[in-house]
């Protein structure tokens, strides 16, 4: 099921002012005829930017756990190459005050790094990314592995 945030103004309007989980998917389902299957249903929501309030609901709609989601947008990027240190959409996020994003994490052909809140992390490192269980879903990796 796709919810496009720039085609669809009902959809925009729909998610302002709602806090939790339940009152979110009650939202949802009201933009579809497609029924909501739990554990089978996967959500995109497209152009997340026109819908800042989206980032934050699905903090709470990943821990309900009763669906799986896809964000994108013009602010989410993923690219290859050697020119990962230019990542204008990251960049672009990380400043915007109201996504309260703490830090970035890019994962490149190099060595372990920071600069400014984006950090550099080799790509076999992806390995060790586990969740942490905190209010704000950051993920962090773990190294305990390598000291065995």
């Amino acid at each position: 099921m796709e919810i496009n945030f720039l085609e669809n103004e009902n959809a925009r309007k729909l998610f302002q002012g709602a806090a939790i989980s339940k009152d979110i998917l009650i939202r949802i389902s009201a933009l579809t005829d497609v029924p909501l299957e739990a554990g089978k249903t996967i959500i995109l929501f497209d152009e997340v930017q026109e819908c800042p309030e989206i980032v934050t609901a699905v903090k709470f709609l990943v821990e309900e756990g009763s669906y799986r989601y896809l964000l994108s947008g013009s602010l989410l990027e993923i690219k290859s190459g050697k020119g990962y240190i230019r990542h204008a959409a990251l960049s672009n996020v990380l400043a915007a005050e109201n996504y309260q994003i703490p830090h970035g994490l890019v994962l490149c052909n190099e060595n372990v790094s920071a600069d400014g809140k984006v950090i550099y992390y080799p790509i076999y490192m992806i390995m060790f990314l586990e969740k942490e269980e905190s209010d704000d879903m950051i993920y962090t990796p773990d190294f305990s592995i390598l000291r065995q």
